[in-house]
Protein backbone atom coordinates (compact mmCIF):
# COMPACT_ATOMS: atom_id res chain seq x y z
CA UNK A 1 0.00 0.00 0.00
CA UNK A 2 0.85 3.67 0.19
CA UNK A 3 2.52 3.34 3.60
CA UNK A 4 4.99 0.79 2.17
CA UNK A 5 5.77 3.10 -0.78
CA UNK A 6 6.49 5.99 1.59
CA UNK A 7 8.66 3.80 3.83
CA UNK A 8 10.75 2.75 0.81
CA UNK A 9 11.27 6.45 0.01
CA UNK A 10 12.63 7.06 3.53
CA UNK A 11 9.52 8.57 5.13
CA UNK A 12 8.04 7.48 8.43
CA UNK A 13 4.54 6.25 7.63
CA UNK A 14 1.84 4.01 9.05
CA UNK A 15 -1.86 3.39 8.60
CA UNK A 16 -4.81 2.80 10.90
CA UNK A 17 -8.18 1.33 10.00
CA UNK A 18 -10.92 3.09 11.98
CA UNK A 19 -14.70 2.93 12.11
CA UNK A 20 -16.99 5.92 12.62
CA UNK A 21 -17.23 9.43 11.24
CA UNK A 22 -14.14 9.90 9.04
CA UNK A 23 -13.40 13.48 10.14
CA UNK A 24 -13.78 12.71 13.85
CA UNK A 25 -11.56 9.63 13.57
CA UNK A 26 -8.85 11.50 11.63
CA UNK A 27 -8.88 14.34 14.18
CA UNK A 28 -8.78 11.94 17.15
CA UNK A 29 -5.97 9.80 15.77
CA UNK A 30 -3.91 12.81 14.64
CA UNK A 31 -4.03 14.20 18.17
CA UNK A 32 -3.35 10.83 19.86
CA UNK A 33 -0.40 9.99 17.60
CA UNK A 34 0.93 13.57 17.49
CA UNK A 35 1.31 13.48 13.71
CA UNK A 36 3.23 16.18 11.85
CA UNK A 37 1.01 16.41 8.77
CA UNK A 38 -2.37 15.19 7.57
CA UNK A 39 -2.52 14.63 3.80
CA UNK A 40 -5.96 14.10 2.31
CA UNK A 41 -7.33 13.63 -1.18
CA UNK A 42 -10.43 15.67 -1.90
CA UNK A 43 -13.04 14.86 -4.53
CA UNK A 44 -15.28 17.89 -4.11
CA UNK A 45 -18.94 17.43 -3.18
CA UNK A 46 -19.81 13.75 -3.44
CA UNK A 47 -22.99 13.57 -1.38
CA UNK A 48 -25.76 15.94 -0.35
CA UNK A 49 -24.48 15.67 3.24
CA UNK A 50 -21.13 17.13 2.16
CA UNK A 51 -22.93 20.21 0.87
CA UNK A 52 -25.14 20.61 3.95
CA UNK A 53 -22.70 19.66 6.74
CA UNK A 54 -19.31 20.38 5.14
CA UNK A 55 -16.77 17.95 3.78
CA UNK A 56 -14.52 15.67 5.79
CA UNK A 57 -11.47 17.67 4.71
CA UNK A 58 -13.08 20.96 5.71
CA UNK A 59 -14.02 19.64 9.16
CA UNK A 60 -10.53 18.21 9.73
CA UNK A 61 -8.67 21.38 8.75
CA UNK A 62 -10.77 23.47 11.15
CA UNK A 63 -10.21 21.18 14.16
CA UNK A 64 -6.45 20.50 14.17
CA UNK A 65 -3.42 22.69 14.84
CA UNK A 66 -1.12 20.89 12.39
CA UNK A 67 -0.74 21.35 8.64
CA UNK A 68 -3.35 19.69 6.43
CA UNK A 69 -2.32 19.06 2.84
CA UNK A 70 -5.33 18.79 0.52
CA UNK A 71 -4.73 17.18 -2.86
CA UNK A 72 -7.42 17.31 -5.52
CA UNK A 73 -7.98 13.96 -7.21
CA UNK A 74 -7.72 14.10 -10.98
CA UNK A 75 -10.81 12.98 -12.84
Amino acid sequence: GRAQELLKEGFEASFILAMGDPAEEIIKIAKEKKVDLIAMATHGHRFLGDIIYGSTADKVRHHVDIPVLLLKVRK
